[in-house]
């Protein structure tokens, strides 16, 4: 397998876009598919900031009772000194465990830029 592959086949899954605002915190509400060809998620850590600089999120969730199969979802706490999100562009990165299921366990990542309405 090349580097290529190998990184490509790391990216198992992906955040919904657009993504929403927590209304009672400001942060955002973190969640996406799981793609079934990749396995299932056992926990997640999240990472959010506004493409603009001036709010910033972070969140993790542990699903190792009740994997994620179909989507996952993380709620995120803004970080310290961070403004409340407004909508816009944001940059989304996760890192997650996941299982395919027989003896494939990884930590699969991801990035990318979505929108927030």
């Amino acid at each position: 397998m090349g580097e290529s592959e190998t990184i490509a086949s790391l990216m198992p899954h992906n955040f919904d876009n657009p993504l929403k605002i927590d209304a009672a915190t400001g942060g955002v509400l973190a969640k996406g598919p799981v793609d079934p060809n990749q396995g299932k998620i056992y926990w997640i850590t999240v990472w959010v900031y506004e493409v603009n600089g001036v709010a910033a999120a972070r969140g993790s969730k542990d699903f190792s009772g009740n994997p994620a199969t179909q989507s996952w979802d993380c709620p995120t706490t803004l970080f310290q000194d961070s403004k409340k999100f407004s909508e816009g562009p944001v940059v989304g990165v996760a890192i997650a465990r996941v299982k395919d299921g027989g003896t494939k366990e990884y930590f699969g990542w991801w990035e990318e830029v979505d929108l927030i309405k």
